[in-house]
């Protein structure tokens, strides 16, 4: 249903890097269709704002599979706690999350939460919280692909 907005994001990428992109269409908090395991970092950005309590509840369950041992879920959501967020859920303009439910939420999942924020500006409130996977993250890569040529003399 989104594609046309997934293809116009990889093509703003260069051909180089348009390789390396492996883009997923996804519907719902079932993510089971992604690389279990393998990733280190997964970013959400102002769409956990508009879903529910349950519903970010298992987003949750499904990041923490794709998540390496020590990875980080960094993710923004309307704070409920603060008035104006509060507000924004009575408008039907976001969902209400309120921090003091969710964070106990992702500590009983079993998530470290290394960082949490509100930024309150004019007009404007953005929350969001990174949390770690237990695990120390590591990596199969040392550095960057190296090859030798040697050449021999006959």
């Amino acid at each position: 249903q989104y594609k046309e907005f997934l293809d116009s994001t990889v093509n703003r990428f260069t051909p180089e890097y348009q390789k390396r992109i492996r883009p997923y269409q996804i519907k719902g908090p079932n993510l089971s269709d992604l690389p279990q395991g393998q990733m280190g970092f997964v970013f959400c950005w102002n769409h956990l704002n508009y879903r529910s309590l349950d519903t970010v509840k298992e987003y949750l369950k499904s990041v923490k599979e794709l998540l390496r041992p020590g990875g980080i879920f960094m993710f923004s959501y309307n704070n409920g706690d603060i008035p104006e967020c509060a507000g924004y859920a009575d408008g039907h303009w976001m969902s209400y999350i309120p921090k003091s439910m969710l964070l106990p939420m992702c500590e009983s999942l079993g998530y470290e939460i290394i960082f949490d924020r509100d930024i309150r500006g004019e007009g404007t409130t953005i929350s969001w919280v990174e949390l770690r996977k237990p695990g120390k993250l590591e990596t199969v890569k040392a550095d960057q692909a190296m090859g030798e040529i040697i050449i021999h003399s006959i």
